[in-house]
């Protein structure tokens, strides 16, 4: 009897674990360009970021991404806004740098220090 509890346990265990799996897998991401051409390539280098912030905060619904080009200043000028869906409040962070890739990371670094402070918040209710 007690070994059938048991692996009745571990086949519990494992479902779970492939049903968390798959929720990380289910991340959706929305990119849109504002008066920018499209890149494949930074579209894959910004879901590859959002990815580890996804796998990192499990409680991440959705991301949607908007890259903009300010033509009114010359040295910086590439825009990277994200919103990140969540239970409560969605959270946006902005940046304005020289390229898209310095502005994909600094946007993510800002998100990331909300989503700490995010985080504390659940862990205390």
């Amino acid at each position: 009897m007690i070994f059938v509890i048991i692996n009745y346990l571990k086949n519990v265990y494992i479902y779970i674990r492939i049903l968390i799996y798959k929720k990380k897998e289910s991340m959706t991401v929305n990119i849109q360009y504002v008066g920018v051409d499209v890149s494949e390539t930074l579209s894959s280098f910004t879901e590859e970021k959002l990815k580890k912030l996804f796998n990192r905060y499990e409680f991440l619904i959705s991301a949607t991404v908007y890259f903009k080009q300010d033509d009114n200043q010359h040295e910086i000028g590439k825009i990277c806004n994200i919103e990140l869906s969540l239970p409560g409040p969605r959270i946006f962070a902005t940046s304005n740098e020289r390229n898209f890739e310095v502005s994909v990371r600094e946007t993510i670094s800002d998100l990331e220090r909300q989503l700490e402070k995010r985080k504390e918040v659940f862990k205390t209710h």
